[in-house]
């Protein structure tokens, strides 16, 4: 029996009765071809699929030639999508599932740099965010449009889909036509709440028009777009209130915000859980509908909770699924101990907004399930003693795949706990869940029956102890020197990021803390640290902004708690001296212009350098010992590439 029975009631959504109350929601991939969806797409949501998911809604699929925002968006209204998308309806359909497309348009929110085509939005008002002036829809374009919504639903009804979901939410077309921020018509489709919402009455009546009568078709909105001027929550839910009448709609899947409060509509670990849920039970009690709530809902208690509260009627899940595509099962079958849980870093799920497919920071199957996706991780031919050197993610994942390949495996940590450079980032309170990895992979070691030695260096002198077949080091990488500058300063203590996390005494007063190249989360999570035990903190950086490589949905709150607590921030500066009584003098990357900062006391540094020493003795002590070297060892980079290295290696031996 599962610890969650309200998870795993069946459901009806219109025509379709869905097995359980967990949906696999909609999100962008980047697996696309040429407009198309291809074999990666098939193989990603057959494991969702398989995981035990009650429905899939597959990604955001778009309607009309002017909304190809990147180089591998789909484009449903293609007749050619059908073959693709029946592929992806035969490989879920295996497993009992039921899958809808998800039909959208963007508006006026992209750039027509991969379309070549003028951004077509309700009125000419840029989005915020990409700042390109759109082309207001005429009446003849809006039929257009329109007939793209019913032309894409077609092409999900001839490939065997069970259902179509319009997309409503995040400052798409849509919601552009509903809001009054971006509603500035004067036709029948701009001014009262009745014109408004006239576009989204033709795309359901056509769509309606076009699916089978077995097929659901639901909607997704904002509840609200947390902007000036946006749609409020009693907006959003008058106009749910018209379009549900009659039968119009089967469900309603409810989201938060657009992408200019991107931080909020997908919220990182920094936002509690779950805490968009309200706003769907609101919608909930007025709807007769099936309302779906998502965001933030990784843990089963909570996901269990909001079903049987009536805070919705399904849970939406997307970064937890992307990271164990089997939570459904675990929690099924009454294993939740065993689920690799989001840590919702925003990271590598974001990759889409570089140009590049989706991955996880935990899970290196995403993207190649066909290769490395579920039972693909099968014995050794050979049994091997496996020394793994080093507690972090990266040791800690090849022992564990090691130890499922059958291998005898013993890792060593010379730390006295397991974890490594995770332990010390999830030191800062907005970072916390980042333990989250550890909270997996540690237990594992224990189940699988790995050896783990804490406490203890291995070296080439000792390594004979351990009489490995197999050598892994996944020693992590060390504090790179401070910057010569900084080196010279005799007035002031100079410390490592890493020393701050990992508690080192800092003394009471100013600190700055100099990121010269990282750019990525340790500058701010130290001084978020610091600020918040009460040092007046400033943050100096050559780099354009503080925190440039921190992910968009991340970067605004960061910035935000780091405002709150009175931390400086000095973009684009040098540091060029540090006096004896602790003034840091700085220079501007854009003028040349001299300044000086106020007297501190401590100066924390940033940079990491790949500790290669035992590398280097075992290769020549032991010319003929097989040895590996990953993650950090490798290169100092960042956990998704630790964790990949150790998968692939581990699979390798």
């Amino acid at each position: 029996m599962n610890d969650q029975p309200n998870l795993f009631e069946p459901l009806q959504v219109g025509p379709l009765e869905i097995s359980n109350r967990i949906v696999f929601g909609p999100h962008t991939t980047e697996f696309g071809h040429r407009t198309l969806p291809t074999s990666r797409h098939t193989a990603y949501y057959e494991e969702r699929a398989r995981g035990g998911v009650g429905l899939i809604i597959s990604e955001s699929s778009y309607v009309h030639p002017s909304s190809l925002s990147k180089a591998n968006s789909i484009l449903s209204c293609n007749p050619d999508a059908v073959g693709p998308f029946a592929e992806i309806a035969r490989a879920v359909h295996a497993h009992d599932v039921p899958i809808v497309g998800q039909l959208s348009h963007r508006g006026r929110q992209m750039t027509g740099v991969h379309s070549r085509l003028p951004v077509w939005g309700v009125s000419p008002i840029p989005c915020p965010v990409n700042r390109e002036i759109p082309h207001e829809v005429t009446e003849a374009e809006i039929d257009e449009l329109v007939a793209g919504y019913a032309a894409a639903a077609r092409n999900y009804r001839e490939a065997g889909y069970d259902g179509v979901e319009i997309h409503a939410a995040h400052g798409y077309l849509i919601e552009q036509f509903w809001s009054p921020w971006t509603n500035k018509r004067t036709d029948r489709f701009g001014g009262s709440l009745a014109n408004r919402i006239r576009f989204s009455r033709l795309v359901i009546e056509a769509v309606r028009a076009t699916v089978s009568s077995g097929m659901a078709v639901g909607m997704r909105v904002s509840a609200e777009e947390l902007v000036p001027e946006g749609l409020q929550r009693e907006d959003v839910l008058a106009i749910l209130a018209e379009l549900t009448k009659a039968g119009a709609l089967d469900y309603v899947s409810v989201s938060i915000g657009t992408h200019s409060s991107v931080d909020v509509m997908i919220g990182d670990m920094s936002l509690p859980q779950g805490y968009a849920v309200p706003l769907a039970a609101e919608i909930r009690r007025t709807l007769t509908v099936p309302v779906f709530a998502g965001l933030r809902i990784k843990e089963p208690d909570m996901a269990a909770q909001v079903v049987a509260s009536g805070s919705a009627d399904a849970v939406v899940m997307v970064r937890p699924l992307i990271a164990d595509p089997e939570w459904a099962n675990k929690v099924r079958g009454s294993r939740p101990q065993s689920i690799r849980h989001c840590v919702a870093a925003n990271q590598d799920c974001r990759n889409h907004h570089r140009g590049a497919a989706i991955q996880c920071v935990q899970n290196p199957a995403v993207g190649r399930e066909s290769e490395l996706g579920i039972g693909s991780i099968g014995p050794a031919p050979v049994r091997k003693r496996v020394l793994v050197v080093g507690g972090g993610p990266a040791g800690m994942e090849a022992a564990r795949v090691s130890a499922l390949r059958g291998h005898e495996v013993t890792l060593v940590e010379r730390a006295g706990e397991l974890g490594g450079q995770v332990t010390v980032a999830a030191a800062v309170g907005s970072r916390r869940e980042l333990s989250d990895v550890n909270r997996y992979l540690v237990p594992q070691l224990d189940e699988l029956g790995v050896e783990v030695v804490l406490g203890t260096a291995v070296s080439a002198d000792n390594l004979v102890d351990y009489d490995p077949d197999v050598v892994v080091l996944a020693v992590g990488s060390v504090a790179a020197p401070a910057p010569e500058v900084v080196q010279q300063a005799q007035g002031v203590e100079v410390l490592h990021v890493r020393d701050v996390l990992a508690g080192a005494v800092v003394a009471p007063g100013g600190v700055v803390i100099y990121d010269e190249l990282e750019g990525f989360w340790h500058a701010c999570s130290a001084a978020e640290f610091l600020a918040a035990r009460g040092n007046a903190v400033t943050v100096v950086t050559p780099l354009g902004s503080v925190g440039i490589d921190i992910p968009k949905e991340s970067v605004r709150p960061t910035h935000r708690r780091l405002r709150e607590l009175g931390v400086a921030l000095r973009p684009g500066s040098v540091v060029t001296g540090v006096d004896r009584d602790g003034v840091v003098h700085l220079r501007s990357t854009a003028t040349g212009e001299a300044q000086s900062l106020p007297a501190c006391r401590t100066v924390v540094t940033t940079g990491s350098r790949s500790d290669v020493t035992l590398a280097n003795d075992l290769r020549t002590a032991y010319p003929d010992r097989e040895v590996h070297v990953i993650g950090d060892a490798l290169a100092p980079r960042r956990i998704t590439h630790a964790i990949r290295e150790g998968n692939l290696t581990a699979r390798a031996l």
